[in-house]
């Protein structure tokens, strides 16, 4: 799939890839097991809930093994479980709609990921392509964290696992390298809320001295934008 040219297949609207992903991870999908203390989707893959307190405890255990090296932990491990969603999504989404991840229109993945991060409680994820072709980003907006609110006490950017995720999601799909990043701060002063940037790897690396000025989430797209 090429973020900037939308396929030529017929598109799904919002509400089949709503009801698409609810036959691919709402209850009806899953199997239970109470006895195993295990949940497994229509696959086989076997499926794991994080609560607030569970949270709270890696990142505790982490803090005290690493320092503030949890994040870059957090961050590998989301962008590997990242790549097996999209991955898993690509055998189940065959399964059910007979269609291919890569055969799917940008709008249509972006709408699958949506409901993806919000079924499995990460928080309402928001994605917008406006810069995809003319520049090359993403960005993603998410509200209502389930890092944010189990790490509220922690200082600084506490969704590196979200990031992880979307880098592993959209390299899955795009075929290229790519890097995520969260800025210190989100768009318009919003609360409640995280923001990703996604794109090329050196491009991000080209964006510490923004990260080290806890810049304006608009001055990180105004560098991208101006060639960075």
């Amino acid at each position: 799939m090429n973020l900037s040219t939308p396929s030529s297949d017929i598109s799904m609207t919002q509400s089949l890839v709503s009801q698409v992903f609810e036959r691919l991870m709402g209850d009806s999908a899953l199997t239970f097991d109470l006895y195993q203390g295990t949940v497994h989707s229509l696959s086989g893959v076997r499926i794991i809930y994080l609560s607030t307190d569970i949270i709270r405890g890696i990142h505790s255990a982490l803090h005290y093994e690493a320092g503030d090296a949890w994040r870059v932990i957090l961050k590998t491990a989301g962008y590997v479980w990242g790549k097996r969603v999209a991955q898993s999504l690509d055998r189940e989404l065959g399964a059910i709609a007979g269609r291919k991840l890569e055969k799917l229109t940008v709008d249509e993945y972006v709408a699958l990921l949506e409901n993806y991060f919000s079924m499995h409680g990460w928080g309402k994820m928001t994605i917008t392509l406006d810069d995809a072709q003319s520049h090359g980003i993403v960005v993603a907006r998410l509200e209502h964290s389930i890092f944010g609110a189990a790490l509220s006490s922690v200082p600084g950017n506490v969704d590196e696992m979200i990031a992880g995720m979307l880098r592993g999601m959209f390299e899955n799909i795009s075929g290229q390298e790519l890097d995520c990043i969260e800025t210190p701060h989100p768009p318009d002063g919003a609360k409640d809320m995280a923001a990703f940037i996604i794109t090329a790897p050196k491009r991000i690396q080209g964006l510490s001295n923004l990260v080290d000025q806890k810049a304006a989430f608009s001055e990180f797209l105004d560098e991208l934008r101006a060639g960075n």
